[in-house]
């Protein structure tokens, strides 16, 4: 009986300390080009909430251990999903590369799962505890603002462990973050929860104002094309507006998107066709998916995609070529992937082509099923149905995946499971 009573208080403890570094990893997600990625922990090191992350999932290993229980549905299907990426990575490894590779490919199989181990662990803790994390999101975002205050607002620099990348001329937001699409993304994300969240009118309208600012003035061509794509889809689906209305909507949208990005961001895009490489590189990399899958119907997994991707990547840049005529679009950056061995930056510029290439059809199935799911669920309560719509569009179509978006997701689950279970 006392052992018993002292793992029970041992478990409380650890309980305790897990809801404290769960709180510093949400307070952490501003934090997008932390200086710990020119040390051992590399990537690891970029986003500062994986520190916290990582003593997070330590103390959940410890009490697992002592006999934590856990949902054993939840548990046995994330560990399915995790043994099948693991195997099957494995096994397309060993069939088709060189063996002489193969250590390099057999760390980039253990570094991938990692992150995505890191990834789970966040959206299913996030969820768990998403009662009490409210207030801390809107602190996050609050910290995101002061970012964008001080570093491009007041222009002061804040040493390499805020922004690892030095001597960059940022003349768009980036705010804490490394560039303008990873912040933008974020702000958009946290500042809308935070909406949701506060009570105070006046907390909305800042909250609010900041995100257009962001989405007119920061910079980022991906943001505009989601917010506008959200908003379309978002009166496409909702229920609460007539179909008048609806078309009414739609078309200032419309207008409103089409002179915005006229006026604001046309000259930038002409410019980055010819001179810079973002346009050509994510274009060309996200095309190359559909090259990958044509040879590897089940992806490439973790281990060999890197040398599948040099090779495709030349021929969709060529065809996307060909779709942009009269304008020579800038191949350095995809020449710069293919000249590095080990392909430090090689990535297709969104997250979910990024698995289409890495687990082929099985990925688009369970993506398509989870979000017509999703959207099954958020309908019956609209209050979150932009914010998924625009998370889905961003993750399609520019963005990255980051810890933004996964407490988000976990943010919108919890929401919708809380309305289901009351119904």
């Amino acid at each position: 009986m006392e052992i018993l009573n002292k793992n029970y208080i041992l478990q409380q403890y650890l309980s305790k300390l897990q809801y404290i570094f769960l709180v510093l990893f949400v307070l952490c997600i501003p934090f997008q080009d932390c200086g710990l990625q020119g040390t051992l922990l590399r990537y690891f090191g970029v986003n500062l909430s994986n520190i916290p992350l990582m003593i997070l999932i330590f103390i959940a290993c410890i009490k697992f251990l002592l006999g934590d229980k856990i949902r054993e549905k939840n548990f046995i299907i994330y560990a399915g999903i995790t043994v099948y990426i693991v195997a099957y990575s494995l096994i397309i490894l060993l069939v088709n590369i060189d063996k002489t590779e193969i250590a390099f490919y057999m760390y980039k199989v253990a570094s991938n799962t990692i992150i995505f181990i890191f990834w789970l662990f966040a959206y299913v803790y996030s969820e768990k505890y998403m009662n009490k994390l409210g207030k801390y999101i809107v602190i996050a975002n609050i910290i995101n603002i002061t970012g964008w205050v001080l570093c491009d607002f007041l222009k002061i620099d804040l040493g390499t462990m805020v922004h690892y990348r030095q001597g960059i001329e940022y003349n768009r937001f980036h705010g804490f973050s490394s560039e303008t699409s990873l912040f933008s993304f974020m702000t958009i994300i946290l500042g809308t929860i935070s909406i949701y969240h506060v009570k105070s009118k006046l907390l909305k309208i800042i909250f609010f104002v900041f995100n257009i600012m962001v989405t007119l003035f920061g910079g980022s061509k991906g943001i505009l094309i989601s917010v506008i794509l959200g908003t379309i889809i978002y009166f496409l689906l909702s229920k609460k507006y007539m179909l008048g209305l609806k078309i009414i909507m739609i078309i200032c949208v419309l207008v409103i998107g089409l002179i915005s990005g006229y006026y604001l961001l046309m000259d930038a895009f002409l410019i980055d066709l010819e001179q810079y490489t973002s346009f050509a590189t994510r274009g060309s990399s996200i095309l190359s998916t559909f090259y990958i899958i044509s040879e590897y119907p089940f992806g490439t997994g973790f281990g060999i995609f890197l040398p599948v991707f040099k090779i495709v990547i030349v021929s969709a840049f060529d065809f996307f070529s060909s779709i942009i005529s009269g304008y020579s679009l800038n191949f350095a950056e995809i020449n710069e992937w293919i000249s590095d061995s080990r392909g430090e930056n090689a990535t297709i510029k969104s997250i979910v082509f990024q698995f289409m290439a890495y687990f082929g059809i099985p990925f688009l199935a369970l993506f398509v099923y989870y979000v017509r799911y999703t959207l099954k669920k958020v309908l019956n309560d609209e209050k979150y149905l932009w914010l998924f719509v625009f998370i889905v569009c961003g993750l399609m179509t520019f963005a990255g995946f980051s810890y933004d978006s996964i407490i988000a997701l976990a943010f919108i689950s919890y929401k919708i499971n809380i309305k289901s279970n009351t119904n």
